[in-house]
């Protein structure tokens, strides 16, 4: 059967006699020839003179094909692959399109279905992109402040990591999203949480006539800033840069919170399985509910725990939790997903406090290189530290007059929100 993928390339799904290693025999294969232009920042090693395994323009002469792997997840030949590809791109979803944490999610949610779509080089025989991916429900929700009004419920193809790993040529975008379209016909939106403006997926998706195609495009909320930190070399080099005046304000706020306790504030890293229980009565003091969009189920966090990926930081005095940090290691980046503070000693900022501590203890064991904040705007916006990226939560909806009525409808509600709160409360900053 034969299908245009856009652009006067053609793709063809073909029943093979012989799958390959796991691979389904119901594929999609193209012919790829790069033309897309990229920053010189998000360049891959790849991009000036292609190797085997890596990512990057290829030849024109080169086809490959999409499927479904259908064999072995831990097969030697899907895992080299897998690990050759991620060592390749450091982007902020790495953590997320890892095989360490498909292998979590197979062990934490269970009743999840989970795929691998694998992309081969027809000649050559090799895997030369690995996209997993996770089918479940998804809410679009109607907010205001922090209460959820409604809930639209669809079912949704989540791309784990945002940014598949596959040959950054539109020919092969466009073969995945077709494939994506194909392969799961009950999927109404294909889901992508954290997408670069400056990247070529978000390049290809705003151009390419095959996704526009497909589906309607939206952007949930608009690009947002995100914001990370590189984490210095030392506790000197971070105070330097901070300047005269920010380190007053900090150990100022530091010392009339500890007089306001008195019982000295100590810093606890929660890491080990064992540990996970103190999180739970730090969140439990805190008042943190499951039903908060960032709080997972305890058996989600002690499996987060299992794998290696947790790292949460509570700070207390003696049995007053003060603050907690909610975060996860991948690499040598840590990624701050959330951050609590007891409301009861809020004029001490508290909250700053907390990081200030938790930053330094980053530095002090120097085993990252970079805090990656995820969305949003921090308290604390230093131009000293801080680096500011563009992302966005984007959400490809089915071609369907419903689903366009849909996006319209959250459209229109989040701008009128956001108009209000510009006029209520002036320049609005996202929390």
């Amino acid at each position: 059967m034969s299908v245009s993928i856009g652009d006067g390339v053609e793709s063809w799904v073909c029943a093979r006699d012989g799958a390959k290693d796991g691979m389904k025999d119901r594929r999609s294969t193209a012919p790829l020839n790069d033309q897309t232009e990229i920053p010189a920042h998000r360049r891959t090693p790849g991009d000036d003179c292609p190797q085997p395994g890596m990512i990057g323009p290829v030849p024109a002469d080169r086809h490959y094909s999409m499927a479904i792997w259908d064999g072995d997840r831990k097969s030697f030949r899907l895992r080299q692959a897998w690990q050759s590809l991620s060592a390749h791109r450091e982007e902020p979803g790495a953590l997320f399109r890892s095989a360490k944490f498909f292998d979590y999610l197979t062990e934490a949610e269970p009743e999840v279905r989970l795929d691998v779509l694998v992309v081969e080089d027809v000649g050559a025989g090799e895997i030369v992109g690995v996209v997993p991916t996770k089918i479940s429900l998804f809410e679009l929700p109607f907010t205001l402040g922090n209460r959820i009004w409604w809930r639209l419920r669809l079912k949704r193809i989540n791309i784990l990591g945002s940014e598949p790993l596959v040959p950054e040529t539109p020919e092969v975008y466009d073969g995945l999203f077709l494939t994506l379209s194909q392969r799961y016909p009950d999927a109404q939106v294909v889901y992508m949480d954290a997408v670069p403006l400056d990247s070529r997926l978000w390049q290809h998706i705003r151009t390419s006539r095959t996704v526009r195609r497909l589906y309607h495009i939206h952007v949930m909320h608009g690009f947002r800033q995100c914001h990370s930190v590189l984490v210095p070399s030392s506790i000197d080099a971070y105070r330097k840069k901070l300047g005269r005046k920010r380190r007053y304000n900090f150990m100022r706020q530091e010392r009339l919170l500890q007089e306001r306790i008195v019982s000295p504030l100590r810093l606890k890293t929660i890491e080990a399985p064992d540990e996970v229980p103190q999180l739970f009565e730090a969140m439990r003091q805190l008042k943190v509910s499951q039903k908060d969009h960032s709080s997972l189920s305890d058996r989600e966090y002690a499996c987060l725990s299992a794998h290696g990926f947790l790292l949460c930081f509570v700070l207390a005095a003696e049995d007053t939790v003060i603050g907690l940090v909610i975060g996860t290691r991948y690499g040598k980046t840590y990624k701050v997903h959330r951050i609590y503070y007891n409301e009861f000693f809020e004029k001490f900022s508290p909250g700053t406090t907390l990081w200030q501590i938790v930053f330094r203890n980053i530095i002090e064991k120097a085993e990252f290189s970079k805090v990656d904040m995820g969305f949003g705007t921090p308290a604390y916006q230093y131009r000293a530290t801080n680096m500011v990226e563009t992302r966005g939560r984007v959400l490809l909806f089915r071609r369907t007059f419903a689903n366009r009525c849909r996006i319209f409808a959250h459209a229109t509600y989040s701008s009128a929100v956001d108009f209000v709160k510009r006029r209520v409360f002036g320049d609005f900053q996202e929390e």
